[in-house]
Protein backbone atom coordinates (compact mmCIF):
# COMPACT_ATOMS: atom_id res chain seq x y z
CA UNK A 1 0.00 0.00 0.00
CA UNK A 2 1.27 3.82 -0.36
CA UNK A 3 1.45 6.12 2.15
CA UNK A 4 1.49 9.49 0.98
CA UNK A 5 3.74 12.15 3.67
CA UNK A 6 1.68 14.69 5.25
CA UNK A 7 2.87 18.16 3.75
CA UNK A 8 2.97 20.66 6.28
CA UNK A 9 4.63 23.58 4.29
CA UNK A 10 3.37 27.61 4.70
CA UNK A 11 2.92 27.92 1.34
CA UNK A 12 -1.00 26.58 0.91
CA UNK A 13 -3.47 29.29 0.62
CA UNK A 14 -5.72 27.91 3.66
CA UNK A 15 -2.64 28.38 5.94
CA UNK A 16 -2.69 31.33 7.97
CA UNK A 17 0.66 32.75 7.20
CA UNK A 18 0.12 32.88 3.67
CA UNK A 19 -3.36 34.49 4.16
CA UNK A 20 -1.49 37.66 6.18
CA UNK A 21 1.63 37.85 3.60
CA UNK A 22 -1.38 37.67 0.35
CA UNK A 23 -4.42 39.26 1.44
CA UNK A 24 -7.62 38.63 1.02
CA UNK A 25 -7.98 40.14 -2.72
CA UNK A 26 -4.40 38.42 -4.04
CA UNK A 27 -4.99 35.04 -1.96
CA UNK A 28 -8.69 34.54 -3.98
CA UNK A 29 -6.99 35.58 -7.17
CA UNK A 30 -3.93 33.39 -6.82
CA UNK A 31 -5.95 30.15 -5.89
CA UNK A 32 -8.12 30.32 -8.83
CA UNK A 33 -5.14 30.20 -10.81
CA UNK A 34 -3.17 27.74 -8.99
CA UNK A 35 -6.29 25.77 -8.75
CA UNK A 36 -6.79 26.11 -13.18
CA UNK A 37 -2.94 25.34 -13.50
CA UNK A 38 -3.09 22.08 -11.36
CA UNK A 39 -5.94 21.22 -13.23
CA UNK A 40 -4.19 21.57 -16.84
CA UNK A 41 -0.89 19.87 -15.19
CA UNK A 42 -3.15 16.74 -14.26
CA UNK A 43 -4.89 16.16 -17.28
CA UNK A 44 -2.06 16.45 -19.06
CA UNK A 45 0.04 13.54 -17.87
CA UNK A 46 -0.96 10.31 -19.35
CA UNK A 47 -0.30 6.71 -17.51
CA UNK A 48 1.98 5.27 -19.86
CA UNK A 49 5.43 3.58 -20.04
CA UNK A 50 6.62 5.47 -23.06
CA UNK A 51 9.10 8.07 -22.83
CA UNK A 52 7.86 11.74 -23.16
CA UNK A 53 9.59 13.97 -25.42
CA UNK A 54 11.56 17.01 -24.89
CA UNK A 55 8.61 19.84 -23.97
CA UNK A 56 5.87 17.37 -23.63
CA UNK A 57 3.81 16.75 -20.31
CA UNK A 58 5.70 13.89 -18.65
CA UNK A 59 4.35 10.16 -18.55
CA UNK A 60 3.42 8.35 -15.33
CA UNK A 61 3.97 4.90 -15.20
CA UNK A 62 1.40 4.01 -12.84
CA UNK A 63 -0.55 7.63 -13.11
CA UNK A 64 0.46 8.30 -9.56
CA UNK A 65 2.00 11.56 -10.42
CA UNK A 66 -1.24 13.23 -10.52
CA UNK A 67 -1.48 12.97 -7.32
CA UNK A 68 1.52 15.41 -6.46
CA UNK A 69 0.77 18.07 -8.16
CA UNK A 70 -0.03 21.11 -5.74
CA UNK A 71 -0.23 24.81 -5.92
CA UNK A 72 1.63 27.28 -3.23
CA UNK A 73 1.93 30.94 -2.43
CA UNK A 74 5.71 32.01 -3.50
CA UNK A 75 5.67 35.38 -1.14
CA UNK A 76 9.18 36.19 -2.55
CA UNK A 77 7.49 37.12 -5.71
CA UNK A 78 3.98 37.48 -4.99
CA UNK A 79 3.05 34.35 -7.28
CA UNK A 80 1.74 31.32 -7.52
CA UNK A 81 3.55 28.58 -8.46
CA UNK A 82 2.00 25.09 -9.75
CA UNK A 83 4.20 21.47 -10.22
CA UNK A 84 5.26 18.47 -9.18
CA UNK A 85 5.92 18.81 -5.08
CA UNK A 86 9.24 17.19 -3.46
CA UNK A 87 7.72 14.92 -0.31
CA UNK A 88 10.69 13.63 1.09
CA UNK A 89 11.63 16.90 3.50
CA UNK A 90 10.13 20.16 4.95
CA UNK A 91 10.89 23.57 2.94
CA UNK A 92 9.18 26.41 3.98
CA UNK A 93 9.13 28.61 0.86
CA UNK A 94 7.59 27.28 -2.50
CA UNK A 95 10.40 27.50 -5.13
CA UNK A 96 12.19 25.15 -2.91
CA UNK A 97 9.58 22.79 -1.75
CA UNK A 98 9.09 21.91 -5.98
CA UNK A 99 10.95 19.90 -7.96
CA UNK A 100 12.73 21.10 -10.76
CA UNK A 101 16.05 22.01 -12.13
CA UNK A 102 17.75 25.30 -12.04
CA UNK A 103 15.60 28.57 -12.91
CA UNK A 104 12.83 27.25 -15.65
CA UNK A 105 12.08 29.66 -18.40
CA UNK A 106 8.41 29.62 -20.14
CA UNK A 107 9.30 29.43 -23.92
CA UNK A 108 5.81 28.89 -24.85
CA UNK A 109 2.31 29.13 -22.98
CA UNK A 110 0.19 26.37 -23.30
CA UNK A 111 -3.46 27.40 -21.95
CA UNK A 112 -1.52 27.41 -18.55
CA UNK A 113 1.94 26.90 -18.09
CA UNK A 114 4.18 24.30 -20.07
CA UNK A 115 6.25 21.05 -19.06
CA UNK A 116 10.01 22.01 -19.14
CA UNK A 117 12.95 19.73 -19.05
CA UNK A 118 15.55 19.98 -16.53
CA UNK A 119 19.08 20.69 -16.44
CA UNK A 120 20.85 16.91 -16.98
CA UNK A 121 21.47 15.31 -13.73
CA UNK A 122 19.17 16.87 -12.16
CA UNK A 123 16.82 14.67 -9.88
CA UNK A 124 13.22 14.69 -11.42
CA UNK A 125 13.99 15.59 -14.10
CA UNK A 126 10.85 17.38 -15.39
CA UNK A 127 9.21 20.90 -14.15
CA UNK A 128 5.71 22.69 -14.72
CA UNK A 129 6.27 25.43 -12.43
CA UNK A 130 4.12 28.10 -13.81
CA UNK A 131 4.16 31.84 -12.02
CA UNK A 132 1.34 34.40 -12.31
CA UNK A 133 1.75 37.46 -11.53
CA UNK A 134 -0.90 40.23 -10.35
CA UNK A 135 -0.99 43.50 -12.09
CA UNK A 136 1.91 42.33 -14.40
CA UNK A 137 4.27 43.52 -11.23
CA UNK A 138 6.68 40.88 -11.86
CA UNK A 139 10.39 40.25 -10.46
CA UNK A 140 13.45 39.04 -11.73
CA UNK A 141 12.65 35.07 -12.07
CA UNK A 142 9.77 35.16 -12.34
CA UNK A 143 7.64 34.40 -15.34
CA UNK A 144 4.12 36.63 -16.92
CA UNK A 145 2.03 34.76 -19.15
CA UNK A 146 1.19 36.91 -22.22
CA UNK A 147 -1.62 38.73 -23.44
CA UNK A 148 -3.25 35.49 -25.15
CA UNK A 149 -2.18 33.27 -21.82
CA UNK A 150 -3.90 35.88 -19.56
CA UNK A 151 -7.05 35.97 -21.89
CA UNK A 152 -6.94 32.24 -21.47
CA UNK A 153 -6.60 32.43 -17.69
CA UNK A 154 -9.23 35.46 -17.20
CA UNK A 155 -11.78 33.46 -18.74
CA UNK A 156 -11.29 30.48 -15.70
CA UNK A 157 -10.52 32.36 -13.24
CA UNK A 158 -12.08 35.50 -13.03
CA UNK A 159 -15.38 36.47 -11.17
CA UNK A 160 -17.44 34.42 -13.44
CA UNK A 161 -16.29 31.57 -11.98
CA UNK A 162 -18.42 31.02 -8.79
CA UNK A 163 -17.93 27.51 -8.11
CA UNK A 164 -15.27 24.68 -9.05
CA UNK A 165 -15.72 21.41 -7.26
CA UNK A 166 -12.70 19.10 -8.70
CA UNK A 167 -13.05 16.22 -5.96
CA UNK A 168 -9.46 15.89 -5.82
CA UNK A 169 -8.15 14.03 -2.24
CA UNK A 170 -7.01 10.87 -0.87
CA UNK A 171 -10.19 9.29 1.05
CA UNK A 172 -11.30 12.26 3.58
CA UNK A 173 -14.98 12.85 3.30
CA UNK A 174 -14.70 16.39 2.20
CA UNK A 175 -14.70 18.40 -1.43
CA UNK A 176 -13.02 21.58 -1.71
CA UNK A 177 -14.47 24.59 -4.21
CA UNK A 178 -11.22 25.65 -5.26
CA UNK A 179 -12.94 28.92 -5.92
CA UNK A 180 -14.11 30.12 -2.41
CA UNK A 181 -11.46 27.43 -0.29
CA UNK A 182 -14.87 25.71 1.28
CA UNK A 183 -15.16 21.80 2.01
CA UNK A 184 -18.04 20.28 1.70
CA UNK A 185 -18.91 17.23 3.21
CA UNK A 186 -19.74 14.64 1.17
CA UNK A 187 -22.72 12.41 2.67
CA UNK A 188 -22.97 8.64 2.57
CA UNK A 189 -20.91 5.62 0.83
CA UNK A 190 -18.49 6.79 -1.76
CA UNK A 191 -14.78 6.49 -3.56
CA UNK A 192 -12.30 8.56 -4.54
CA UNK A 193 -11.37 7.10 -8.03
CA UNK A 194 -9.12 8.34 -10.89
CA UNK A 195 -11.15 10.63 -13.07
CA UNK A 196 -10.85 12.95 -16.29
CA UNK A 197 -7.55 15.18 -14.32
CA UNK A 198 -6.79 14.04 -11.03
CA UNK A 199 -9.17 12.22 -9.15
CA UNK A 200 -13.39 12.10 -9.19
CA UNK A 201 -16.16 11.42 -7.03
CA UNK A 202 -17.66 7.70 -7.67
CA UNK A 203 -21.28 8.09 -6.33
CA UNK A 204 -23.03 4.67 -5.41
CA UNK A 205 -26.89 5.84 -6.60
CA UNK A 206 -27.82 5.47 -3.34
CA UNK A 207 -26.92 6.95 -0.31
CA UNK A 208 -23.99 9.37 -1.77
CA UNK A 209 -24.87 13.98 -1.92
CA UNK A 210 -22.70 16.81 -1.91
CA UNK A 211 -24.94 19.46 0.16
CA UNK A 212 -23.79 23.46 0.28
CA UNK A 213 -25.20 25.32 2.98
CA UNK A 214 -27.66 28.47 1.05
CA UNK A 215 -25.71 30.85 2.52
CA UNK A 216 -21.96 29.30 1.50
CA UNK A 217 -23.92 28.52 -2.05
CA UNK A 218 -22.66 30.77 -5.39
CA UNK A 219 -24.68 33.60 -6.09
CA UNK A 220 -26.45 33.57 -8.86
CA UNK A 221 -28.52 36.33 -10.27
CA UNK A 222 -29.50 36.66 -14.06
CA UNK A 223 -27.72 34.39 -15.71
CA UNK A 224 -25.58 30.79 -15.13
CA UNK A 225 -23.54 27.86 -16.54
CA UNK A 226 -23.09 24.76 -15.16
CA UNK A 227 -20.54 21.92 -16.58
CA UNK A 228 -19.41 18.37 -15.21
CA UNK A 229 -17.30 15.01 -16.55
CA UNK A 230 -19.54 12.06 -15.65
CA UNK A 231 -19.41 8.21 -16.07
CA UNK A 232 -22.72 6.22 -15.41
CA UNK A 233 -22.54 2.68 -14.18
CA UNK A 234 -26.80 3.08 -14.83
CA UNK A 235 -29.09 4.96 -15.24
CA UNK A 236 -30.61 6.88 -12.84
CA UNK A 237 -34.16 5.69 -11.18
CA UNK A 238 -35.69 9.20 -12.18
CA UNK A 239 -34.05 12.66 -12.89
CA UNK A 240 -31.32 13.08 -10.41
CA UNK A 241 -29.30 16.38 -10.16
CA UNK A 242 -25.84 16.85 -11.22
CA UNK A 243 -26.24 20.23 -9.58
CA UNK A 244 -29.27 21.96 -8.17
CA UNK A 245 -30.76 24.60 -5.85
CA UNK A 246 -34.61 24.60 -5.33
CA UNK A 247 -37.46 23.13 -5.48
CA UNK A 248 -37.54 21.11 -8.58
CA UNK A 249 -40.30 21.97 -10.76
CA UNK A 250 -41.10 25.19 -8.47
CA UNK A 251 -38.41 27.34 -7.76
CA UNK A 252 -34.26 27.63 -8.12
CA UNK A 253 -32.46 25.09 -11.04
CA UNK A 254 -32.47 21.92 -11.83
CA UNK A 255 -29.51 20.46 -14.03
CA UNK A 256 -29.93 16.61 -14.26
CA UNK A 257 -29.55 13.30 -15.58
CA UNK A 258 -32.04 11.36 -16.84
CA UNK A 259 -34.04 7.54 -16.27
CA UNK A 260 -33.06 7.02 -20.23
CA UNK A 261 -30.02 9.10 -20.34
CA UNK A 262 -30.90 11.95 -20.95
CA UNK A 263 -29.84 15.85 -19.40
CA UNK A 264 -32.05 18.25 -18.93
CA UNK A 265 -32.15 22.05 -17.47
CA UNK A 266 -35.10 23.22 -15.62
CA UNK A 267 -35.33 26.99 -14.12
CA UNK A 268 -38.12 29.12 -12.78
CA UNK A 269 -38.07 31.88 -15.15
CA UNK A 270 -40.87 34.44 -15.75
CA UNK A 271 -42.96 33.19 -12.88
CA UNK A 272 -43.37 29.73 -14.34
CA UNK A 273 -41.18 26.41 -14.72
CA UNK A 274 -39.48 25.75 -17.80
CA UNK A 275 -36.84 23.31 -18.74
CA UNK A 276 -35.13 21.51 -21.75
CA UNK A 277 -33.88 18.22 -22.80
CA UNK A 278 -31.89 16.12 -24.88
CA UNK A 279 -32.69 12.87 -26.60
CA UNK A 280 -32.90 9.91 -24.84
CA UNK A 281 -29.54 7.78 -24.45
CA UNK A 282 -27.36 11.11 -25.23
CA UNK A 283 -25.07 9.87 -22.24
CA UNK A 284 -23.43 6.56 -22.34
CA UNK A 285 -22.56 4.02 -19.94
CA UNK A 286 -19.50 3.56 -18.77
CA UNK A 287 -18.36 6.34 -21.05
CA UNK A 288 -16.81 9.56 -19.61
CA UNK A 289 -19.66 12.37 -21.12
CA UNK A 290 -18.93 16.10 -20.65
CA UNK A 291 -22.24 18.08 -19.88
CA UNK A 292 -23.34 21.44 -19.88
CA UNK A 293 -26.17 23.64 -19.32
CA UNK A 294 -26.40 27.30 -20.39
CA UNK A 295 -29.43 29.98 -18.68
CA UNK A 296 -29.80 33.45 -20.42
CA UNK A 297 -30.71 36.48 -18.53
CA UNK A 298 -33.56 36.53 -21.02
CA UNK A 299 -34.48 32.80 -20.04
CA UNK A 300 -33.39 30.93 -23.15
CA UNK A 301 -31.89 28.08 -22.08
CA UNK A 302 -29.52 24.93 -23.46
CA UNK A 303 -28.43 21.58 -22.65
CA UNK A 304 -24.62 20.44 -24.47
CA UNK A 305 -23.35 17.24 -24.39
CA UNK A 306 -19.55 16.44 -25.42
CA UNK A 307 -19.76 20.17 -26.44
CA UNK A 308 -22.52 19.77 -29.26
CA UNK A 309 -26.39 21.29 -28.62
CA UNK A 310 -28.37 18.55 -27.53
CA UNK A 311 -31.50 20.40 -26.17
CA UNK A 312 -33.01 23.98 -26.18
CA UNK A 313 -35.68 26.07 -25.34
CA UNK A 314 -36.97 29.60 -26.29
CA UNK A 315 -36.84 32.37 -23.81
CA UNK A 316 -39.43 32.50 -21.02
CA UNK A 317 -38.63 35.45 -19.07
CA UNK A 318 -36.32 36.85 -16.41
CA UNK A 319 -34.98 33.31 -14.47
CA UNK A 320 -35.88 33.46 -11.11
CA UNK A 321 -32.46 31.60 -8.70
CA UNK A 322 -33.33 29.88 -5.18
CA UNK A 323 -30.60 31.62 -2.82
CA UNK A 324 -32.60 30.42 0.16
CA UNK A 325 -32.41 26.40 -0.67
CA UNK A 326 -29.40 24.33 0.01
CA UNK A 327 -27.02 23.43 -3.36
CA UNK A 328 -27.40 19.92 -4.38
CA UNK A 329 -24.83 17.98 -6.00
CA UNK A 330 -25.34 14.59 -7.07
CA UNK A 331 -28.39 13.71 -5.57
CA UNK A 332 -31.63 14.99 -5.01
CA UNK A 333 -33.15 17.05 -2.40
CA UNK A 334 -36.20 15.29 -1.39
CA UNK A 335 -37.20 11.49 -2.19
CA UNK A 336 -38.44 11.02 -6.33
CA UNK A 337 -40.97 8.16 -7.29
CA UNK A 338 -39.01 5.78 -9.82
CA UNK A 339 -39.82 6.79 -13.66
CA UNK A 340 -42.18 5.00 -16.04
CA UNK A 341 -44.12 3.23 -12.99
CA UNK A 342 -47.27 1.30 -13.83
CA UNK A 343 -50.35 2.87 -11.56
CA UNK A 344 -50.27 4.92 -8.85
CA UNK A 345 -50.40 2.22 -6.06
CA UNK A 346 -47.15 0.03 -4.66
CA UNK A 347 -44.13 2.52 -5.84
CA UNK A 348 -43.20 4.63 -2.99
CA UNK A 349 -40.60 8.05 -3.02
CA UNK A 350 -37.35 6.79 -2.50
CA UNK A 351 -33.84 8.90 -2.10
CA UNK A 352 -31.15 8.14 -4.63
CA UNK A 353 -28.64 9.52 -6.35
CA UNK A 354 -25.91 9.49 -9.83
CA UNK A 355 -24.78 5.95 -9.97
CA UNK A 356 -21.01 6.55 -11.47
CA UNK A 357 -18.24 9.32 -11.32
CA UNK A 358 -18.48 13.02 -11.18
CA UNK A 359 -15.25 15.05 -11.65
CA UNK A 360 -14.30 18.85 -12.59
CA UNK A 361 -18.02 20.55 -11.99
CA UNK A 362 -18.12 24.03 -11.82
CA UNK A 363 -20.79 27.01 -11.96
CA UNK A 364 -20.47 30.40 -13.72
CA UNK A 365 -22.32 33.78 -13.14
CA UNK A 366 -22.87 34.12 -17.18
CA UNK A 367 -24.29 32.03 -19.92
CA UNK A 368 -21.56 31.08 -22.19
CA UNK A 369 -22.30 30.60 -26.29
CA UNK A 370 -22.46 27.52 -28.00
CA UNK A 371 -18.79 28.09 -29.09
CA UNK A 372 -17.11 28.22 -25.34
CA UNK A 373 -18.72 25.51 -24.83
CA UNK A 374 -17.37 23.28 -27.00
CA UNK A 375 -14.44 25.03 -26.58
CA UNK A 376 -13.97 23.68 -22.83
CA UNK A 377 -15.02 20.41 -23.93
CA UNK A 378 -12.09 19.71 -26.68
CA UNK A 379 -9.67 21.42 -23.78
CA UNK A 380 -9.62 17.71 -22.11
CA UNK A 381 -9.35 14.58 -23.23
CA UNK A 382 -10.28 12.39 -20.88
CA UNK A 383 -8.68 8.95 -21.14
CA UNK A 384 -10.62 5.48 -21.17
CA UNK A 385 -12.34 4.68 -17.62
CA UNK A 386 -11.18 1.73 -15.91
CA UNK A 387 -13.75 1.46 -12.99
CA UNK A 388 -16.86 0.90 -14.11
CA UNK A 389 -17.61 -2.29 -15.40
CA UNK A 390 -20.73 -4.03 -17.32
CA UNK A 391 -23.42 -5.42 -14.18
CA UNK A 392 -24.36 -8.57 -14.30
CA UNK A 393 -26.89 -10.31 -11.53
CA UNK A 394 -25.22 -12.87 -9.58
CA UNK A 395 -26.46 -16.69 -10.15
CA UNK A 396 -23.48 -18.43 -8.39
CA UNK A 397 -20.27 -20.22 -10.29
CA UNK A 398 -21.91 -21.67 -14.09
CA UNK A 399 -22.06 -25.27 -15.36
CA UNK A 400 -23.71 -28.19 -13.05
CA UNK A 401 -23.00 -28.74 -9.90
CA UNK A 402 -23.20 -30.90 -7.11
CA UNK A 403 -26.77 -31.35 -6.80
CA UNK A 404 -28.29 -29.08 -3.70
CA UNK A 405 -28.84 -26.05 -1.94
CA UNK A 406 -26.30 -24.06 -0.70
CA UNK A 407 -26.03 -21.28 1.83
CA UNK A 408 -23.92 -18.35 -0.21
CA UNK A 409 -23.21 -14.87 -0.66
CA UNK A 410 -24.07 -14.08 -4.06
CA UNK A 411 -22.11 -10.35 -4.64
CA UNK A 412 -24.01 -7.95 -7.45
CA UNK A 413 -21.08 -5.07 -7.18
CA UNK A 414 -19.10 -3.03 -4.38
CA UNK A 415 -21.48 -0.65 -4.59
CA UNK A 416 -24.63 -2.41 -3.91
CA UNK A 417 -23.27 -4.58 -2.05
CA UNK A 418 -22.24 -2.44 1.01
CA UNK A 419 -25.84 -1.54 1.57
CA UNK A 420 -26.82 -4.78 3.15
CA UNK A 421 -25.39 -5.64 6.50
CA UNK A 422 -26.23 -9.19 6.08
CA UNK A 423 -23.92 -12.34 7.51
CA UNK A 424 -21.66 -14.37 5.46
CA UNK A 425 -24.40 -16.03 3.91
CA UNK A 426 -27.91 -14.84 3.24
CA UNK A 427 -28.76 -15.99 -0.16
CA UNK A 428 -29.40 -19.83 -1.60
CA UNK A 429 -28.52 -21.36 -4.37
CA UNK A 430 -29.80 -24.47 -5.89
CA UNK A 431 -27.55 -27.00 -8.65
CA UNK A 432 -27.75 -29.72 -10.80
CA UNK A 433 -25.21 -32.09 -11.08
CA UNK A 434 -26.96 -33.03 -14.78
CA UNK A 435 -27.47 -29.11 -16.20
CA UNK A 436 -26.29 -26.08 -15.76
CA UNK A 437 -29.32 -24.14 -14.48
CA UNK A 438 -29.40 -22.80 -11.24
CA UNK A 439 -32.24 -22.09 -8.96
CA UNK A 440 -31.25 -18.62 -7.29
CA UNK A 441 -32.64 -17.40 -3.92
CA UNK A 442 -31.23 -13.47 -3.58
CA UNK A 443 -32.00 -10.73 -1.50
CA UNK A 444 -31.45 -8.86 -4.47
CA UNK A 445 -34.86 -9.92 -5.82
CA UNK A 446 -36.41 -10.43 -2.23
CA UNK A 447 -36.01 -14.51 -2.32
CA UNK A 448 -38.16 -15.10 -4.52
CA UNK A 449 -37.13 -18.00 -6.24
CA UNK A 450 -35.68 -17.60 -10.18
CA UNK A 451 -34.41 -19.71 -12.77
CA UNK A 452 -31.03 -18.85 -14.31
CA UNK A 453 -30.32 -20.22 -18.00
CA UNK A 454 -26.92 -21.57 -18.91
CA UNK A 455 -26.60 -17.88 -20.69
CA UNK A 456 -27.75 -15.99 -17.84
CA UNK A 457 -31.50 -15.38 -18.50
CA UNK A 458 -33.78 -15.16 -15.61
CA UNK A 459 -37.33 -16.33 -15.24
CA UNK A 460 -39.40 -15.86 -11.97
CA UNK A 461 -42.81 -16.67 -10.76
CA UNK A 462 -43.82 -13.18 -10.19
CA UNK A 463 -47.46 -14.68 -8.26
CA UNK A 464 -49.65 -12.40 -6.50
CA UNK A 465 -49.11 -8.90 -6.38
CA UNK A 466 -50.26 -6.92 -3.07
CA UNK A 467 -49.52 -3.06 -1.75
CA UNK A 468 -50.60 -1.11 0.42
CA UNK A 469 -49.36 2.90 1.55
CA UNK A 470 -46.96 1.90 4.40
CA UNK A 471 -44.82 -0.91 2.55
CA UNK A 472 -44.93 -0.32 -1.13
CA UNK A 473 -45.22 -3.29 -3.30
CA UNK A 474 -44.77 -6.50 -1.72
CA UNK A 475 -44.72 -10.51 -2.94
CA UNK A 476 -44.64 -13.92 -1.38
CA UNK A 477 -40.80 -14.79 0.44
CA UNK A 478 -40.29 -11.31 0.20
CA UNK A 479 -38.63 -10.42 3.72
CA UNK A 480 -37.53 -6.84 3.67
CA UNK A 481 -35.73 -6.93 6.43
CA UNK A 482 -33.21 -10.18 5.96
Amino acid sequence: MLRMKTVSLDIFFDNERVKRAAGAAARRNLSKAGAFGRTAARSSIRKRKAVSAPGKPPSSHTGLLRKFIFFGYDAARKTVVVGPMRLNQKIGAARGAWEHGGEPALTKLLGCGTWMKAPHGVTGAWSGEYHVALNRQTEAGAVAPGEHGKQDMNKQTSGELVGWWAFDGDGEATVVDSVTGAADRIEGNFKRVAGVAGAALKLDGFTTAVVRAAGDAPKLTGECTIEAWGALGAYPWNFCAVAAQGDDGRTGYNFAIGPRGEVRLGVSAGGQWVSCCSGDFAIELRKWTHVACTCGADGVLAVYVDGKLAGEADAAGAPGFAPDADLCIGANAHAVRPSHHRGEGGTRPSWFCLDGMLDELKIYSRAMSADEVAAVFAAVTPGPQQELMPRRMPSGPEGPGRFGAYYCNLKYYDEWDALWPVGSHPDVLVRFDRSPVRVVFWRGSRFSPAWVSETGLWMADQSIEAWNDAEGCYEHMQDRHC
